[in-house]
């Protein structure tokens, strides 16, 4: 049979199905109909374009293997570019790099204009941190194709991460320029523009979110969201956590001393991991200390969130947000009665499925929280947790060893380098140009990142010397070389998280910068947390001094590293038990909440 269009009707139907986002069907449907093979009457056309919506079912039901198998039997019959370039995808989504550049040059060289294959070659350079020739195929797909907003945010990013500035300015001003001649607000000109790295306005914060929400609800067919009535129990709550985080992450380190201080007397604990198991402490330790840990990885939206919701999860604590590797498409479907947005993301967490978000008084002041959608829940003190059992090697290294001299002041800022901005990084030469015995200190193991620091500091007079930088390094030695430094500076407007809890757990100070948004208020609290309010600026002129001004008071410097040293672990910040059974507490008030609605 076939309809006025001339397909038959049995592929309108699988076209049907993928466009409104119904992928579990489709493979139930159609993924027998190919090991049956083309039927006899079916153009060779119409098998391929089968071939290519199923694979493209497989896609987005995380199922990459199965889709790559699809669109090689697809190409074997029909070697067209589309087919090619959502095989290219495929490799990408399995970090095949290798093999999606092959495919991909291969395109590039029967046709030199097809810009989206030299973007994706970027994407893919990048990934494998080969930044230079990332900036080439950028450029080159710029050339073809200019102000693509994909295109636009791809070099805003990598720009960010080079330290290139001059660039990463330019293509910035080119995305508000887009924007504002869009008034719908395409999802990639708010990305570029609304990025926490860079934007310290909590509405523009907010704006994206809701953005980004609308576009996944628009993937969920309403009739299949879950529901929930409320139903009173005296059995242990049942809590999952719902994270890309089980491996070696900083979320991992900061959740890893909870799980295991759960009282098993009010709650039983799920974990459901979004990313493969990567042999880490992180991910052995949440399997060992939790209930239940089941792999979520390449399994769909729906399947998932039918997983969870089969396991009669009450509160599902979702930790990663927006950011990546989120997988909000199971959320959306509402597998749990109560679902709390917590630590994965540092902005306002606004969905329709999300009901709550676990924040504190600095973080979100009574002036910024109509910003945030949900209910905000508000910890004691501050709202990151801290494992207090985290060792640091002992003895530490000698200052020789990382290259550090003795005699000098050693600033260090151990953040990711997109987060270090000119702004920032302005303020810091200032510091090295007042104080000649200073030295920065810096996490950057990228030559080219280096080299781009190296000159911006030219312009400050600044020697080399001046400016050191660190690689990775596993948890418990970094713990110990960063204890050799002398006081930390924080990045504005996204500030340190986890590297100023690593800061103040290794006896090492930290100024920060405290602006408007989530994301530059966190070390604000942490500070707060540990009872060093003092430390905290609301200026950049503050912030320069009081920076100098522990440079030029040591007496004060070392009696406050001496106060991190002695009381680690009577901070606030630090009380891991306590912090576990705050957020049982958080949890058993939202279930009654839901049950006396």
């Amino acid at each position: 049979m076939t309809t006025t269009d001339g397909r038959p009707a049995l592929l309108n139907q699988l076209i049907h199905l993928t466009n409104i986002g119904n992928f579990q069907q489709a493979l139930d449907a159609y993924l027998p109909v190919i090991d049956a093979g083309k039927p006899n009457d079916w153009h060779i056309n119409y098998w391929v374009e089968l071939l290519h919506y199923v694979a493209k079912a497989s896609r987005a039901g995380r199922n990459n293997a199965q889709a790559i198998t699809l669109y090689r039997q697809a190409i074997a019959l029909h070697p067209e570019k589309s087919l090619r370039v959502n095989l290219a995808l495929c490799y990408l989504d399995q970090h095949e790099y290798d093999k999606a550049e092959e495919l991909l040059g291969v395109l590039v060289a029967h046709d030199a204009d097809f810009s989206y294959a030299w973007f994706l070659r970027g994407q893919g350079a990048q990934s494998r941190r080969q930044w230079n020739q990332a900036r080439t195929y950028f450029n080159q797909a710029a050339i073809i194709q200019p102000d693509q907003p994909d295109l636009l945010l791809a070099q805003i990013n990598l720009a960010r991460q080079l330290c290139d500035w001059g660039h990463h300015a330019a293509y910035l001003a080119r995305a508000w320029d887009l924007r504002k001649q869009s008034p719908d607000h395409p999802l990639v000109l708010l990305e570029a523009t609304c990025n926490i790295m860079d934007n310290d306005d909590p509405n523009d914060h907010r704006l994206l979110s809701i953005v980004r929400s609308q576009q996944v609800q628009s993937t969920i067919d309403p009739t299949r969201v879950f529901h929930h009535t409320p139903t009173n129990s005296d059995r242990p709550l049942k809590i999952g956590y719902l994270s890309a985080n089980f491996i070696r992450h900083p979320g991992a380190m900061l959740m890893r001393g909870i799980f295991g201080h759960h009282n098993r007397d009010q709650v039983e604990i799920y974990g459901y991991a979004l990313t493969p198991d990567d042999g880490s402490i992180y991910r052995r330790d949440a399997m060992r200390d939790m209930d239940h840990f089941y792999d979520l990885t390449g399994m769909d939206g729906y399947k998932a969130a039918h997983k969870i919701h089969a396991d009669g999860i009450q509160v599902l604590v979702d930790m990663k947000g927006w950011s990546e590797n989120n997988r909000q498409d199971i959320l959306a479907w509402r597998p749990a009665p109560i679902q709390i947005s917590y630590l994965g993301y540092a902005a306002p967490m606004i969905a329709p499925w999300i009901d709550y978000q676990i924040v504190d008084p600095i973080l979100v002041p009574p002036e910024e929280q109509e910003s945030f959608g949900p209910s905000l829940i508000m910890m004691p003190v501050c709202y990151q947790p801290n494992d207090n059992q985290r060792p640091i090697t002992s003895p530490p290294p000698s200052r020789s060893s990382q290259g550090l001299a003795d005699d000098k002041i050693i600033l260090a800022c151990f953040n990711n380098p997109q987060k270090i901005t000119a702004q920032i990084f302005s303020i810091w030469m200032k510091i090295l140009q007042q104080r000649p015995k200073t030295v920065l200190w810096l996490m950057v193991d990228a030559p080219e990142t280096m080299q781009n620091l190296y000159q911006f500091a030219e312009q400050y007079q600044i020697n080399q010397d001046q400016i050191l930088f660190a690689g990775p390094m596993a948890s418990t030695d970094h713990l110990a070389r960063l204890s050799l430094a002398d006081l930390a500076v924080d990045t504005f407007p996204y500030g340190g998280h986890t590297s100023t809890s690593d800061a103040l757990w290794a006896g090492v100070p930290v100024v920060t910068l405290r602006g408007k948004s989530f994301a530059s208020r966190v070390a604000a609290s942490l500070l707060t947390a540990c009872n060093l309010s003092s430390l905290i600026s609301d200026n950049e002129d503050d912030y320069l001094k009081k920076i100098l001004d522990l440079i030029d008071d040591p007496e004060r410097l070392t009696g406050i590293k001496n106060y991190l040293r002695t009381e680690q672990k009577n901070l606030p910040l630090f009380q891991t038990a306590a912090m576990a059974q705050q957020l049982e507490q958080v949890y058993q008030q939202t279930w009654q909440i839901f049950n006396n609605a």
